[in-house]
């Protein structure tokens, strides 16, 4: 366990969400911060690189090096994710699906269970102390090949879920997969956020 201090907030990063990624029953903010998975498709138009089956989101930024974000979710079951652009977005069901292929790596939040997923391996880990909506700290040191999970508890305490070791070889796209109705996910504006402090 460890506060939210100046070795993460120098390295936080700002993206917003690609509208064109996504899928049809996905509704963005109008600041692009902030997806909610709604009942009636929305009419976005044709584009080759929206999630046509899951409903997911990428954003609109791909990162590299020492990068930190933060996000909020609420709901039955989000993914916490980062992807390669190359990941499927149409077809197989299952290969477009985060964590489910060679393209990304997850953090699978369900019925208050971590789960990590990467290339159809899916592990159970701990009970999340959250219970509908919470907190989760992303920090990515692709140079070092290590991408990291923290679950952001009162006063800015970040307790480490799990850390993904890979080598990474193209940028990585933030990304959200929101399972049911009314799931929403936001990024978290870390720029008013005090070191070692609550948000």
């Amino acid at each position: 366990i460890c506060t939210k201090s100046m070795r993460f907030l120098i390295y936080s990063c700002e993206f917003s969400l690609d509208p064109n990624t996504a899928q049809r029953n996905l509704l963005l903010s109008e600041d692009k911060r902030t997806v909610t998975r709604v009942r009636e498709e929305q009419q976005y138009p044709d584009h080759e690189d929206r999630f046509m089956d899951q409903p997911q989101v990428l954003s609109s930024t791909g990162l590299r090096g020492r990068c930190y974000w933060e996000v909020r979710w609420s709901g039955r079951g989000v993914d916490i994710a980062v992807s390669y652009r190359g990941i499927r977005r149409r077809g197989d069901r299952e290969e477009s699906e985060f964590g489910n292929n060679d393209q990304s790596w997850s953090l699978r939040i369900r019925g208050g269970w971590y789960s990590i997923c990467h290339n159809k391996r899916r592990t159970r880990l701990s009970s999340s102390s959250l219970s509908g909506s919470g907190e989760v700290g992303v920090f990515l040191d692709s140079e070092a090949g290590a991408l990291s999970f923290y679950e952001v508890g009162s006063g800015g305490k970040l307790s480490h879920i799990y850390t993904f070791t890979s080598s990474f070889t193209e940028p990585l796209f933030p990304g959200f997969g929101l399972g049911a109705e009314g799931d929403s996910v936001s990024v978290v504006d870390l720029r008013r956020a005090p070191p070692g402090g609550p948000l």
